[in-house]
């Protein structure tokens, strides 16, 4: 089914295509990967909603092909069980989370991404993802992302549950699954083995 047919969807059966997704983290976390709940929060980025959804996702997409070569050695030879995964969709925040920061509410109006990150058993990686984000400042670095922070939370228990939380704008919005962000992407787009840490050469100007 296309993307654009998902807002004919009943209200039911995005439901289940949330807990389907729900399934999908839960057994992989059953073959030993570790999930992490991961929000992306974002400096101002100027443009409409869906410009500004574009462009916080392709620094998503950045940051996870610079994961990718913590976790393997050679991502294009690696196995998709040795890969992380990565899904995600914008949101907002609700009422009930009017305590937030008030940048994270002011800023881009509030829009952010949440997801889940997978992390599989066998890895490069030698803390835990939350750990790795917050020792390294590469993925928040303002000269290469406009990613302004990232809230890493590992996942002990209901993974299923967790999941339906980090996507629950899919249930609010059916037109939020054209947004859905669903890594890794096909082999040819994973970064080579010879590839750069992770900035280009030159620092990119927004």
């Amino acid at each position: 089914m296309d993307h654009n047919s998902m807002d004919q969807l009943s209200y039911g059966l995005r439901c289940e295509l949330l807990d389907a997704y729900g399934t999908w983290v839960t057994d992989y976390m059953d073959q030993g990967h570790d999930g992490y709940l991961t929000t992306f929060m974002f400096n101002y980025i100027p443009g409409n909603s869906k410009s500004i959804i574009g462009s916080m996702t392709k620094d998503i997409e950045q940051f996870y092909r610079t994961l990718v070569t913590r976790v393997v050695r050679n991502a294009r030879k690696a196995q998709i069980h040795q890969l992380p995964k990565l899904i995600a969709l914008p949101d907002r925040p609700v009422p009930k989370h009017c305590k937030q920061a008030l940048q994270d509410v002011a800023i881009n109006d509030g829009l952010h991404f949440n997801g889940i990150t997978m992390i599989p058993e066998r890895s490069r990686l030698d803390c835990e993802l939350d750990d790795h984000v917050r020792q390294s400042g590469i993925y928040t670095d303002s000269r290469y992302t406009r990613i302004r922070h990232i809230d890493v939370q590992k996942i002990k228990s209901r993974p299923g549950y967790t999941t339906g939380y980090g996507l629950k704008w899919l249930k609010r919005d059916a037109t939020a699954y054209d947004n859905l962000l669903i890594l890794p992407v096909s082999k040819s787009e994973l970064p080579p083995k010879e590839a750069r840490e992770y900035a280009p050469s030159e620092p990119t100007h927004w």
